[in-house]
């Protein structure tokens, strides 16, 4: 039973001190206290059932951990998610990129509790991530301590615990700068302090990127929505809230021109880009789908390639597969005779590759849910382990760059493909499902001017046609009526 403490105060009035135990803590007893005024003009028989009343609920709101969540904070609700909901449901990722977050909200809304937090609050918040000079993380340069610990032909170890590509490494010890991300990654796997590993090279004026404010919005409203459900608070505050506005993303493609001249610069290419970045522009993938590609995704009997999964390496984790992006997203993809052969001519390549390594190549493969399968990986680095997807970003910037190309992006040949087939008039549920858009929507959101622009060629075509009709209407002999 809750403890009682009559109080009077200097000017008459009376309250009540209410004290629980909820259990113990380093050999010490952690108490609950709650102070009540009851109302005045009772009764003392009224009284004494009011205060009873008042210490029943107490304790069983003590006991029963609701004063616990009723007085959560943010930051405290922020780590309630992470590890009640976000382990457990998020992908690795999302719920890496989500960590990366949470400090500047512990820093702007954690110290406030959950329940007083207010829309106004939460548009402070985002007011403050489109300031400039929010971003402190521009790039980053290995420093001597970290050089020192890296030299050539000693780094293996550090490319396979960080999960950092080894070519982004080579480029690091180059001179090359970094994210915070890949430094992070990099500065844990050799076992040296941040700051003593890296240099900061800062941005004056620097924002946050539209997206980057839009994760931020997306985490809170996560978080908190989750706490409805858990009934710490009503309702979710980020509803009344005007999300960070984010310019649409840019769509950069290559024209029929461009895309010919990069088909004929990869005849010359290294055998597993040049597959690569042509299985690209054939099936509109995602580079995290084509890392994740098994041979026995692969029929070529039926000209069926089987979307199963995404491969991300995430720093600290390493190679990483996961389900795909959405449920469409699980997928199956016709390709054509040339796609065909391009896979089969790449397997005999990869198999003599394998026959070479010998032991060196790595035999098996853990997949999503943790399943150990045989090595069939389609696309691997050098030993045959899983390739980190953002290896094909950086040797297609390379190779575009080399051989004169437009500068455009790996992810460029996605969208390549399906504006490609928008021009040629196929439809756009078609479309869609390549891509493995969740929605038709997502994909007329995208590729608008592209279909704007198919639409406005079938207007002129369909023009030219009934012009065509009509002069060939008027060339045409008149018919005779004979009486």
């Amino acid at each position: 039973m809750a403890e009682i403490q009559k109080r009077v105060k200097k000017d008459g009035t009376t309250n009540y001190t209410l004290r629980v135990c909820t259990g113990e803590l380093n050999g010490k007893k952690v108490r609950a206290t709650r102070t009540v005024t009851p109302p005045p003009g009772l009764t003392e028989k009224k009284l004494k059932k009011w205060i009873d009343d008042e210490a029943s609920k107490f304790e069983d709101e003590a006991k029963g951990g609701k004063l616990l969540l009723s007085n959560m904070t943010v930051a405290e609700l922020l780590d309630k998610f992470m590890e009640e909901y976000g382990k457990r449901n998020l992908k690795p990722r999302t719920l890496y990129d989500y960590q990366l977050l949470i400090p500047r909200i512990k820093a702007g809304l954690g110290y406030i509790k959950a329940k007083n937090i207010t829309p106004l609050s939460i548009t402070k918040f985002y007011a403050n991530l489109a300031e400039s000079n929010v971003r402190q993380d521009s790039s980053y340069t290995a420093a001597k301590a970290l050089l020192d610990a890296l030299p050539k032909g000693k780094r293996q170890d550090v490319i396979k615990r960080s999960g950092v590509s080894e070519r982004t490494v080579a480029s690091l010890c180059g001179g090359s700068a970094v994210s915070r991300r890949t430094a992070l990654a990099v500065a844990e796997a050799a076992g040296i302090p941040f700051s003593k590993a890296f240099n900061v090279h800062k941005k004056n004026d620097g924002k946050l990127g539209g997206s980057t404010q839009a994760h931020y919005a997306r985490l809170l409203s996560s978080a908190f929505q989750r706490a409805v459900f858990w009934g710490i608070i009503p309702a979710n505050p980020c509803d009344r809230v005007e999300k960070p506005k984010t310019k649409p993303a840019e769509v950069q493609t290559l024209t029929e021109d461009e895309a010919a001249r990069l088909l004929k610069a990869l005849e010359d290419a290294p055998p597993m880009l040049s597959t690569v970045v042509q299985l690209a522009l054939l099936t509109g993938c995602r580079r995290a789908e084509l890392a994740g590609l098994r041979w026995s995704d692969v029929d070529f009997d039926s000209g069926i390639v089987a979307i199963n999964r995404n491969l991300q390496v995430i720093p600290g984790q390493g190679a990483t597969f996961t389900t795909p992006k959405t449920k469409k997203s699980h997928r199956y993809i016709r390709i054509g005779p040339d796609a065909i052969q391009l896979l089969q001519e790449w397997q005999r390549v990869q198999k003599a590759q394998r026959f070479q390594m010998g032991d060196q190549w790595a035999q098996t493969v853990q997949i999503e849910d943790g399943k150990t399968v045989r090595n069939d990986l389609v696309f691997t680095r050098w030993n045959g382990e899983p390739i980190d997807p953002h290896t094909f970003t950086t040797q297609f910037s390379d190779f575009v760059k080399a051989n004169g190309l437009p500068s455009v992006h790996f992810h460029s040949l996605r969208h390549t493909c399906a504006t490609l087939l928008i021009a040629g008039h196929t439809p756009i549920p078609e479309v869609s499902h390549r891509l493995g858009h969740s929605q038709i929507g997502t994909t007329l959101n995208i590729y608008v001017d592209a279909i704007e622009s198919a639409d406005a060629k079938a207007a002129s075509d369909l023009e030219n046609i009934f012009g065509r009709l009509k002069e060939q209407n008027q060339t045409d002999e008149p018919i005779k009526y004979h009486a």
